[in-house]
């Protein structure tokens, strides 16, 4: 029962392991990247960049971080690659924004994607998209002791006939990576890459897993069961175990030591005889 039990318990575990890669690997995360480490920077993708902030003290002297990113597509030739930027969340002094704000704008590097108050506080969530390949986002901290939580995510995308072995045709027209379908992140701006087939796709893996585990556990108990039977059937599991023959091994041994000894005499009868007595 212990050797059922034990190859019960790595099974389960086993399983186990493997469900969790398998889920773990169902999102791939988009790229992070650190708004303090590529200030100055131009960075480039044709799926998605999330832009965080780590830590708010490494900014430059002058308090101000100016990214820009180049949106790329790799199938098209007639439509030029634009740039989704979706803040998802912001934590900063404000509003108005005196401290610390958040500005997006286009590539021609005058037009402000977003308001021209600039982005800060903490209820502020938004989208804007870009009429070329090429946006700026330009992070701005007036006071140093500023402090907060920053997660924009700029995303690549078309507008020409989807090429569907590499990419995923939104509802609203956008053609997008099919790396970024189902990643946990709205990148067509309709959110429909996080709608279409998702679901269906995690609940197929995890009915394959749960049947998978089922099989090899059902497998593990017949051949268990079966090895057991045989056992029995050939005798080996009804026979002494190790602990008794040990212990009749010692009691035989106590009786050699324990028996008296054997006097044998010899004498002679009233004939001459030789005679052995003890």
């Amino acid at each position: 029962m212990t050797f059922m039990n034990s190859t019960l318990l790595n099974t389960w575990i086993f399983v186990l392991n493997c469900f969790i890669v398998i889920m773990c690997n169902v999102h791939a995360e988009p790229q992070h990247v650190f708004l303090e480490e590529h200030c100055g920077n131009e960075l480039s993708t044709d799926a998605s960049i999330l832009l965080v902030v780590g830590n708010w003290s490494s900014l430059p002297v002058d308090h101000s971080c100016y990214i820009s990113f180049r949106l790329q597509t790799h199938f098209h030739s007639k439509d030029v690659a634009r740039g989704q930027v979706s803040v998802l969340s912001v934590s900063l002094p404000g509003p108005p924004c005196t401290q610390g704000r958040v500005d997006v704008i286009s590539s021609d590097n005058v037009t402000l994607l977003s308001e021209p108050g600039g982005i800060c506080g903490s209820t502020f969530k938004g989208k804007f998209a870009s009429s070329h390949d090429l946006v700026f986002i330009n992070v701005t901290s007036e006071d140093k002791e500023v402090w907060g939580y920053l997660d924009i995510l700029i995303s690549s995308f078309n507008t020409d006939v989807c090429d569907t072995s590499h990419e995923f045709a939104c509802d609203n027209g956008r053609c997008v990576s099919a790396s970024v379908q189902c990643d946990g992140y709205d990148d067509c701006g309709d959110d429909s890459d996080e709608t279409d087939g998702c679901l269906m796709s995690t609940l197929v893996i995890v009915v394959i897993v749960c049947v998978s585990a089922f099989v090899v556990i059902v497998v593990v108990i017949v051949l268990v069961l079966a090895v057991k039977r045989r056992w029995r059937m050939q005798g080996w599991g009804t026979g002494p175990t190790t602990s008794s023959l040990i212990g009749s091994i010692n009691e035989d041994s106590e009786d050699v030591t324990t028996q008296k000894p054997i006097h044998y005499y010899t004498s002679k009868d009233s004939y001459g005889t030789m005679t052995t007595e003890h």
